[in-house]
């Protein structure tokens, strides 16, 4: 007889994990620009995962495609990536704007289909 094979654990998405302790350390910093480079990454590519839809750069068409899929209201994910357009092109970041922004990340991330 052979013997009884463990089964073998699956893996863990811990991407989520990962830009949360990035984005603690970023915080401790004062790094901004770089927690919301990180964080529109993330975004980016958790909807290419999700709903395999690729870009670079997030158009009307792209956001037309996620609201679809996602079943998000398409004015919620257009905000999103004005705040990401908007926040790259500044110098300095106020803590209340980076709130903002996650707020309204989380709210897709908790909404979406």
């Amino acid at each position: 007889m052979q013997q009884i094979i463990p089964a073998a654990e699956l893996k863990q998405n811990t991407s989520l994990e990962y830009v949360n302790t990035l984005s603690s350390l970023y915080m401790q910093q004062g790094s901004h620009a770089k927690l919301i480079s990180l964080k529109e990454k993330t975004f980016l590519n958790f909807i290419a995962e999700r709903y395999f839809i690729l870009t670079k750069k997030a158009d009307e068409k792209f956001i037309e495609k996620v609201a679809v899929k996602s079943q998000i209201e398409k004015q919620k994910i257009g905000e999103i990536f004005e705040l990401f357009d908007q926040l790259n092109g500044q110098v300095t970041v106020s803590d209340q704007e980076l709130i903002r922004l996650h707020q309204r990340i989380e709210y897709f991330y908790k909404n979406c289909r």
